[in-house]
């Protein structure tokens, strides 16, 4: 009883804290393993309404596969139930896994978007991009020399820069976004994803509020 009372004072305490975090573009990072029932899955609405209740405006979930053999099943399967119970939020929602996309844009033109990565990870994306580029040299459409960064983040799967990539239950981090997230913050904690709560959520916006963003320099 305790406990809950204190969570109950602490949370509003740590949402004032997080006023004035400029976040733009948030970014989760988990396995297979923290999804793999209906639990982890509700928890991954929850913070796609934590991250917009803070207008967040766009949130992206990366979600790594263990087992590289079983890939193109475990991901399908995945979408599948992810696809269902994410279906509602108040959001645009696109779902990408190797070979397959999916998208419910019948929200209209919400501010809000969500996009989930299943075993689609950076160096795969870099490899896609490469392809794309080529594809057009060898048609004539461009030149070598007419390559550069803007027109590789032109190729590129997910068009935006996470402003705060969470890492939940490890200190490790996967290649998703390996281009894009070069001046990202990082959080990482220590609670694994089925026991994350939203104070964990307020605490590594609080973190990010603190921070000295310096971009590489």
């Amino acid at each position: 009883m305790l406990k809950s009372l204190l969570q109950r004072v602490y949370e509003p305490y740590l949402k004032r804290a997080t006023a004035g975090a400029e976040i733009d573009h948030i970014l989760l990072v988990l396995t297979a393993n923290d999804i793999k029932d209906q639990e982890g899955i509700l928890k991954l609405k929850q913070f796609i309404e934590w991250s917009f209740n803070l207008s967040i405006h766009s949130v992206a979930i990366y979600i790594s596969m263990n087992n590289d053999n079983s890939v193109g099943v475990r991901a399908s399967e995945i979408g599948e139930k992810i696809f269902e119970e994410l279906g509602s939020i108040d959001g645009g929602l696109s779902i990408y896994s190797h070979g397959s996309y999916r998208v419910n844009d019948s929200k209209g033109n919400k501010p809000y978007n969500v996009e989930i990565s299943i075993g689609l990870g950076g160096r795969d994306e870099l490899v896609y991009a490469t392809r794309k580029i080529m594809e057009e040299v060898k048609a004539g459409h461009i030149t070598p020399e007419e390559i550069d960064e803007k027109l590789i983040e032109s190729k590129l799967i997910f068009n935006f820069t996470p402003d705060l990539i969470i890492r939940s239950g490890t200190t490790k981090l996967t290649d998703f976004l390996i281009w894009q997230a070069v001046y990202s913050e990082l959080y990482f904690t220590d609670v694994s994803w089925v026991n994350f709560r939203k104070i964990d959520f307020l605490r590594a916006v609080r973190d990010f509020k603190k921070r000295e963003r310096r971009f590489g320099r």
